[in-house]
């Protein structure tokens, strides 16, 4: 081979080498934005204090501090929007990369759901007002005999229609705790299906007591509350979501977060 042909044979393989290795470069540089860039998560909730709410703009409550945390701590990008519970509902069943809370976890929504948590107790109640002596409820059969307001998309009210109860029956239905809360003391329902501090919280909104309302029965307190990841997800997302609960719990956010929203 001549001196010019071996040159150029040397200079074509040097060619060769330097592509694949900025090749090589610039795949290890494109791994390293991914994983540079934090994945961003839309999180859906409904307005349920002390658990989640909005004030002066801001979404609040012990789920939505602990949910934050819980992102800051696992390096996600979150967002939270408040919305009603079944428009929320739907699209976190539709949409990739997305939360909500507080979601109580049923036989029902398992499979529809990734879970993370769990984040918090739940103690549903018959209520009714505390001038209302006619109405008696000593069993769930009882609650028969009355016009009940209940939440649509709520696990509770799902677990009333499980035993018996309907829409076009006993039922009322609503978008929230609050409608339930004004239409029981407008005197449009006899009882609602409520959380015990929700239906406290919102009679004191609308300018009563908490003691004007009145549980007369124990619902449901077989179920806890979570958060629910979208089953179009990666779900590397509920592992790290729940790794990040887990150090958490270690280092005493919720409780803290508990004494601050829910009291002792």
């Amino acid at each position: 081979m001549s001196t010019i042909h071996r040159a150029a044979a040397q200079a074509d393989h040097a060619a060769q080498i330097a592509g694949r290795l900025m090749r090589a470069i610039g795949a290890l540089l494109l791994c390293g934005a991914a994983h540079a860039a934090p994945i961003r998560l839309v999180a859906l909730t409904e307005d349920l204090p002390p658990l989640n709410y909005v004030e002066a703009g801001v979404v609040k409550g012990y789920s939505t501090e602990l949910l934050q945390a819980m992102a800051e701590e696992a390096k996600f990008d979150l967002s939270i929007s408040v919305l009603p519970w079944p428009r929320a509902y739907r699209m976190a069943l539709a949409q990739p990369d997305t939360l909500l809370y507080s979601l109580v976890r049923t036989e029902e929504r398992e499979p529809l759901f990734s879970w993370i948590g769990p984040i918090s107790a739940r103690k549903i109640y018959l209520f009714r007002l505390k001038r209302r002596l006619d109405v008696r409820v000593r069993t769930l059969a009882d609650a028969h005999r009355y016009r009940i307001g209940a939440v649509y998309e709520m696990a509770a009210t799902q677990g009333l229609l499980k035993r018996g109860f309907g829409f076009r029956k006993e039922l009322d239905g609503a978008q929230n705790d609050d409608h339930n809360v004004k239409k029981l003391f407008a005197g449009r329902v006899d009882l609602i299906l409520a959380l015990d501090w929700s239906a406290y919280h919102y009679a004191k909104e609308n300018g009563h007591k908490a003691e004007d309302i009145v549980p007369v029965l124990l619902v449901d307190a077989s179920h806890a509350y979570y958060i629910g990841l979208s089953k179009n997800s990666d779900p590397e997302i509920a592992a790290r979501l729940d790794a990040a609960l887990e150090r958490l719990r270690a280092a005493g956010l919720p409780e803290k977060l508990k004494r601050k929203y829910l009291g002792q």
